[in-house]
């Protein structure tokens, strides 16, 4: 299996109780990049926060309502604002113990920090409308090359959220204290999921950065967080840079899902979804082997999600190879958007290989018709391209559909964004096998 190349990357996690950034007991300096020098003033009897959502007439959240966090309309001062900077006082071998590496995970649970950013004016601050009130952790990490970076939560039973911030931290020895300065909020997380949650990939320069994990109020969780680094100009078959790619030789024969971070079954509740590492000769190895069983309902069958992370600028592709057996058929689908426990999923084109060696994608409520090798392997490339707006999808290297990425397989208006790629057996022959599954990003913007 080609080795997924890490980058020198240097976490800090804070395990510890944090105090409110912005509380009146914390030390805060603002220092200016311009004149523009001042958080946001409140009323007499109003936090920041509830000035500016008075101000700009927006309601407040109803219960359940997503994304838990919302971008307050620009006032126009988005490049003009200043530092912020937090003083805390933390032993030093709490500081010291937390370091791990880039590849590494961190298992924890937010109710081991405290309300830290509960204060409105740190969110409002940057421009955002949250719920975010509850407990929260950070990360410090240092990036010494340029490398594309995702995060990765998984394991949690509450909707959390990362925010990526552009900063600075040194602990002072003298006075105990950690001090964290706040540059630039570069990214922050959406999802809906209850379960995982996915930053990135963004493609970070060489510098010092932090990572916020925040919950709701009263909706604490535990969580597993994995960062992957992956240098610039590491890409799987020498073009582009390698997110991911998995040729599953590493794991043993069986179920899938559990042996690894991007494959997730429909049901993460139904063992029955997972998909399986199949042996095949000496000369392919070990496969992902996906088939129907006559003998079972639907609710019964493999059916597994490559998750992508959240796509939606830039250009990406993603590379397979693709095995249909003789007289029998093959399907995936595109997920535009993932919900929680998959039950409200916008679902992009479907691409159904069929057992007479005709196929088609059906997207936009059209099927467009190609022929493929049953019976035999075929590589198969999607291209993501967002400056363009387009999808394209290739069979052994030609080109035989494209279309809109806002299009759904049955309609035009979709979200502008990808976040994986389902694999079952839709068909009642229906047997295949992925191998060498790549997924690569060519540009950022």
């Amino acid at each position: 299996m080609k080795k997924q190349l890490f980058t020198l990357f240097t976490i800090v996690g804070l395990m510890f109780s944090l105090s409110s950034c912005l509380n009146e007991s914390e030390e805060l300096r603002i220092e200016p990049e311009t004149n523009e020098t001042a958080l946001l003033s409140p009323d007499d009897d109003l936090t920041a926060e509830e000035t500016e959502i008075k101000r700009l007439g927006i309601k407040p959240f109803e219960e359940g309502e997503d994304p838990i966090i919302r971008k307050l309309p620009s006032d126009g001062k988005a490049e003009k604002r200043s530092y912020l900077t937090c003083k805390r006082s933390i032993p030093f071998y709490e500081f010291e113990k937390a370091w791990v590496e880039c590849g590494d995970y961190k298992i924890s649970h937010t109710q081991y920090g405290v309300k830290k950013f509960e204060n409105h004016n740190f969110y409002s601050y940057w421009g955002l409308h949250t719920e975010l009130y509850g407990r929260d952790q950070v990360y410090y990490f240092t990036l010494h090359e340029e490398s594309i970076v995702e995060f990765k939560l998984s394991n949690a039973h509450a909707n959390l959220a990362m925010l990526l911030f552009d900063g600075d931290f040194h602990y002072d020895h003298h006075y105990d204290k950690v001090i964290e300065t706040y540059k630039k909020l570069l990214a922050y997380s959406t999802s809906n999921s209850h379960e995982k949650e996915y930053l990135g990939p963004l493609q970070l320069k060489p510098g010092t950065y932090l990572l916020v994990i925040d919950s709701r109020y009263g909706h604490d969780s535990n969580y597993r967080l994995d960062i992957c680094c992956t240098p610039v100009y590491d890409g799987c078959y020498n073009y582009g840079v390698q997110l991911r790619h998995d040729d599953f030789e590493s794991y043993h024969l069986g179920g899938l899902c559990d042996q690894s971070p991007y494959w997730e079954r429909w049901n993460e509740h139904n063992p029955y979804n997972d998909a399986r590492v199949y042996q095949m000769n000496n000369k392919y190895g070990k496969v992902m082997k996906i088939c129907r069983d006559p003998y079972k309902n639907s609710h019964y069958q493999d059916d597994v999600i490559y998750n992508l992370g959240e796509s939606q600028y830039g250009i990406y592709e993603l590379c397979f190879d693709m095995g249909v057996y003789k007289h029998r058929s093959g399907y995936f689908d595109i997920q535009k958007c993932l919900s929680q426990y998959n039950q409200h999923n916008e679902i992009g084109a479907k691409v159904y290989f069929k057992s007479d060696g005709r196929a088609y994608v059906l997207v936009n409520g059209q099927k467009h018709w190609f022929r493929y090798n049953n019976g035999y392997w075929f590589k198969v490339k999607l291209k993501f391209d967002f400056l363009s707006k387009t999808i394209k999808l290739f069979i052994d290297g030609h080109l035989v559909c494209d279309w809109r990425t806002t299009y759904t397989y049955n309609g035009k208006y979709g979200s502008n964004k990808i976040e994986g790629v389902s694999f079952r057996p839709a068909y009642t022959n229906s047997c295949y096998v992925i191998d060498n599954i790549c997924y690569s990003v060519v540009a950022l913007i």
